[in-house]
């Protein structure tokens, strides 16, 4: 078996240090996204999915001629199952390793997942696509965030400038990003590629979101062009940058809303935080939510308003990444399906909601669904 390296993110193709870089056909990639991140599948599940027009004898049999190349491309036993489908265990594939949380996935340029890559025609295909898209993507972020956190306590200034620049690639337009850049470049020494980080985020955040960078980042960028420039060889303890260089601050004239907050806590109520843009909310949330253990982000989004259930499906999709291993009963998989097709290969509606008044009775805004 040559020695080929399995490449989802950012495209789909495969990589050989000996043979170079082929790209793979887009079923081809489908299917090995789909048993790569979702585990052992039913053949007559994958053949639904990727050929849901065809009679299910023709797709099945399509199936077959799709796992005999792979196997032809890939070794006999690089795909295995006969009633089944799943990849073998040391068979290197960059989104599997991302998921599992091992750092070879950044041996690949990474991006989104089959990027460019559609499937007209295969809605159950495509939706589970839509929604995967965004939690690998997410699961990239929060990678190189834990490695660049890594590589700076360590020293390693210049690995975590590189997993700076690579967040920046998948989100041209995050802040956050920007941040970690302008931080990072003074750190070594760069002032001036810190500020041209600085003028470039407030070109993008402009263009793209017809927006300004937030207060705090507007600060860091004041602070690099007051402060000396460290010696770029300096041991790391000896840095003495500010501390809003290396990261705001939490409490900065935030201390009443940490203790309303906690006053919130201990009595079990809910917390409603407002303000304007960029004044540190998420930040005021986040952290506070760390100081109490494990925590959930659950968000809601403009356009959740026009799409049923959006904002549910994103919190049940976040659960259950959180939660490789659990093992929903067949009953609990086929309704949540409703909401969430990639779960099952079968096309169920959503349920209908209806409204009934008690005819003896009033109308009453008690009505139960």
């Amino acid at each position: 078996m040559d020695d080929w390296r399995i490449e989802l993110l950012g495209g789909a193709r495969l990589n050989s240090g000996r043979n170079g870089s082929r790209p793979l056909e887009r079923k081809t990639a489908a299917l090995l996204a789909y048993v790569a991140l979702e585990g052992e599948t039913a053949r007559g599940k994958l053949a639904g999915l990727l050929w849901p027009e065809s009679r299910e004898a023709t797709a099945r049999n399509n199936l077959s001629q799709l796992l005999r190349r792979l196997r032809e491309l890939l070794g006999e036993s690089a795909v295995e199952g006969r009633d089944t489908v799943r990849l073998r265990e040391d068979l290197v594939v960059d989104v599997r390793a991302l998921v599992r949380g091992e750092p070879t996935w950044m041996d690949s340029p990474g991006g989104e997942l089959l990027a460019e890559l559609s499937y007209d025609g295969c809605e159950a295909l495509e939706d589970w696509l839509r929604a995967t898209r965004l939690r690998v993507m997410d699961l990239q972020q929060k990678s190189l965030e834990a490695r660049l956190q890594l590589e700076e306590g360590e020293g390693r200034l210049p690995t975590a400038l590189e997993a700076a620049q690579r967040m920046l690639q998948l989100e041209p337009t995050s802040e956050e990003a920007f941040q970690h850049l302008m931080r990072l470049h003074h750190q070594l020494g760069n002032r001036r590629a810190a500020l041209q980080a600085w003028s470039q985020c407030e070109e993008v955040l402009q263009r793209e979101l017809g927006t300004r960078p937030s207060a705090a980042t507007r600060q860091l960028a004041n602070d690099i062009q007051k402060e000396p420039i460290p010696h770029p060889n300096s041991p790391p303890a000896r840095r003495a940058l500010p501390l809003a260089v290396v990261r705001p601050p939490l409490l900065a004239g935030r201390e009443r809303e940490w203790a309303r907050m906690e006053e919130a806590w201990a009595a079990r109520r809910p917390m409603f935080v407002m303000g304007p843009p960029g004044v540190g909310k998420s930040r005021l949330l986040m952290d506070f939510a760390r100081s109490r253990g494990r925590w959930l982000l659950l968000t809601a989004r403009p356009g959740d308003f026009d799409v049923p259930y959006a904002t549910h499906v994103r919190g049940m999709r976040e659960v259950l990444r959180r939660n490789p291993g659990l093992v929903l009963e067949d009953w609990v998989r086929r309704e949540l399906s409703r909401l969430l097709p990639e779960l099952s290969g079968e096309a169920l509606p959503p349920h209908s909601i209806r409204r009934r008044r008690p005819s003896s009775s009033p109308p009453s805004p008690n009505w139960r669904a």
